[in-house]
This record gives C-alpha cells, structure tokens and sequence, in this order.
C-alpha cells in the first residue's frame, strides 16, 4: 500500500532493511521502525496540535504498544498515551508513560479500574452505566473525582464490527439524570468512532456522521445544563487534518498512523508532513510449483500485502505483486508469482496493526544519520526480547 512512498520519501530505510537482513541482524516477519523519522513527525505534529489548540495525545497499538517509540515521542511533545484497550494501559503504568484515555475503545474490566484510576488517567470513556457507576464506587474509595466521556453511537452511522457499543441520542437524557447522581464523576464530554476517514474520490480526509452525532449530542446535552469541554474525534487525525478537527470544535489530536507515515491518505499524497517510518522485513522461505514463498505472521486483514520489493539490496531488487492471501487461513506464509532465491530480502509497507500479529518490532535509531543502529526488540505487546 506504501511501498512506492516509502522507497521514495525513505530510500535510507529501504537500505538500511536490505542490509541488516542480509548481514542476519533482523529475523523475518519483523516490523522496523525508524525512531529518528517518527521523532520527527511527532515534532510537527504536536506543534500543529498546540497551534490549533488540540490536546496532542497518541496511540500505540499500530506500532504494538512499543515503549520505547512512545518515550520519545512524549518527548517530542505528545501529553499522554489513548490505550485503546486494558493491555495497552498495563504496558503504560509499568513503563510509567502518562495515560490520557482509556476506555475507548475497549472498556476496562472490573478488576483493573481501581488500579487505573489510582495510577491516574485524564479522561475515561464509559459505554454503560454499570461502568460509570463502578468508576465512581472506586474513585470514592480512592478519594478521586474521575472524568468521563460518553461515547456515542447511533446505527446510521460509521460503525465497524467489534467495536458497538455506546449511548444513543435518545438514551442521553436518562444518562444524564443517572450519572448526575454520582459526586465521583466528570462529565467532560463525548466521543465515538471512526469520526474522520479519507476519501480517495475527493483526495481528503472528511468527517463521518460521527461528528454531527457529537455536535448534536453536545447540544443536548446543553439542553440539560451539562456543559461539556471535550471533544474527542478519532481516526484518520493527521497533520492534514488538524485544522478540521479544530475548526469543527474538536479538542484532541489522536495520533495513530500519522506518526509513522502510514494512514491511507499517505498512499496517494507524496507531499505530506509526515514521512513514511515503518516496513515489513520477511525472506524467501521456499517455492512451491512457479511461486515463491516467504515467512507471515505480520498479517492485518483489513489492508493486507499487496506488493513487495525482493531482492538483496536496494541496488537488486524487483518490485512484484503479492498473491491475495485466503483471509479464512493462517498466514504462516505469503506467496508471490515469482521465482527469487531462498534467503531473498522481502521488504513490504501497509497499513499493519502490529498488536494483533504475531510479528516482532525492531527499533533503529540513526537511520537518518547514516549510522543506524537496533535500540530495541520486542513483541507485538511491547515486551522487550
């Protein structure tokens, strides 16, 4: 999907992969990053954000909640992580990392939340009232006052399986009278997903019906003197969107993909603030009547490998298309109509999630600087290796 971007706007990654590999320093089915480019691009980011006046918050699991990346990108001026779900919270609280949301979009379970609100968490997102009255049973206990965001949902909007769940416009008003009731809870404001997607036709990132249903909903809101100051609107937050958001009355950067280079609008757009940062190292297992065969494991279902550079070096390599993959089986390997030779570098660029695959994660510092060095391997959940 990324593949002829990044061979053009990050040549010094491309090389760097080839060469490694092929010196035996990077396994197969591994995700590289290249911390010096994703420094870089959360830099402008989280300027951009400030600017707007967009709290700059971040996510990790497209990069498999990797503790190191998400130092350094803090240090470039990001506020806090979005854990998406209670596993990405774990790693926050153990590598000591600011937590900015939870909830969103997984809730946490029962037994974690004492835990997570004693740890501290700026706001909270609840889909049910049993969740908000549990958040404030606890944050009693704790002596805490917790905010929350209620997210929204309506079944005429942009909704992707496995992620229902939510309150309805027509639900908000006996919501609000229930959680009125609890002195430990915040109601800050109101989020739902996917608020933003980019549209190839009209060559820009627009808004779903998720963002009206969160105007309207804070219009109701205010209907019942609940004044509410946050407005979280997720995916597709880019340097290109920013403004969008700000300027609809948003008050988040929530970013994701934007930070290595890889949302989809950076498949069509080569002149974009941020460079692409992030490859999929595999090799050339076997072969199997005309098609070679290399390692998997690094799958995404949803954007999968369409396209990889094979070869040796940047200097010996081909382009070729990848055989569409049987979404029903184990991606123990992937396959394309071509002969290369075992051992063959396989360098790939699309839209991964890393956290659901079983790949490794490589970091390289100094790519840029032409002294690229590994500062770290871990699991596609953040554990160091």
């Amino acid at each position: 999907m990324f593949l002829t971007m990044l061979q053009k706007r990050n040549p010094k990654l491309v090389n760097t992969i080839f060469k490694m590999h092929q010196q035996g320093l990077i396994a197969p089915d591994s995700i590289v990053l290249d911390l010096e480019t994703i420094k870089q691009n959360a830099r402008l980011l989280a300027q951009k954000a400030i600017d707007y006046h967009l709290k700059p918050f971040f996510i990790t699991k497209q990069i498999g909640f990797n503790p190191l990346v998400a130092k350094a990108i803090i240090e470039a001026g990001f506020k806090g992580v979005v854990c998406v779900d209670f596993k990405e919270a774990m790693m926050c609280m153990r590598h000591q990392l600011p937590i900015a949301h939870v909830g969103h979009l997984v809730q946490i379970p029962e037994a974690m939340i004492a835990k997570i609100l004693n740890y501290g968490v700026d706001f909270f997102t609840i889909y049910s009232i049993e969740k908000a009255q549990k958040i404030n049973a606890i944050a009693a206990k704790l002596d805490k006052k917790q905010a929350i965001l209620i997210k929204l949902i309506e079944d005429n909007g942009t909704i992707y399986k496995g992620q229902e769940g939510g309150f309805s416009l027509a639900q908000l008003p006996a919501l609000i009278d229930r959680l009125k009731t609890m002195a430990q809870i915040n109601i800050a404001g109101l989020t739902a997903f996917p608020c933003w997607l980019y549209d190839p036709k009209l060559k820009k990132i627009t808004a779903t019906k998720n963002v009206e249903l969160i105007l309207n909903a804070k219009k109701l809101l205010a209907e019942h003197n609940i004044f509410v100051t946050e407005l979280n609107m997720p995916s597709a937050n880019a340097w290109s969107s920013i403004a969008d958001i700000a300027n609809i009355g948003g008050t988040h950067l929530e970013a994701g993909h934007s930070l290595t280079g890889t949302t989809p609008m950076h498949a069509y757009h080569d002149d974009l603030a941020e460079i692409p940062a992030m490859a999929y190292i595999s090799e050339i297992s076997h072969h199997y009547q005309k098609d070679s065969y290399f390692y998997g494991g690094g799958c995404y279902r949803r954007y999968p490998i369409h396209q990889a550079l094979i070869g040796s070096s940047s200097n010996d390599c081909t382009s070729v298309d990848v055989n569409e993959f049987d979404a029903t089986s184990i991606d123990y390997h992937l396959s394309t109509p071509h002969y290369f030779p075992i051992g063959a570098s396989v360098i790939a660029c699309f839209r991964t999630q890393v956290f659901v695959t079983r790949s490794e994660v490589l970091v390289i510092d100094q790519i840029q600087s032409d002294n690229p060095v590994i500062i770290g391997t871990f699991s596609p959940l953040g554990d160091v290796r």
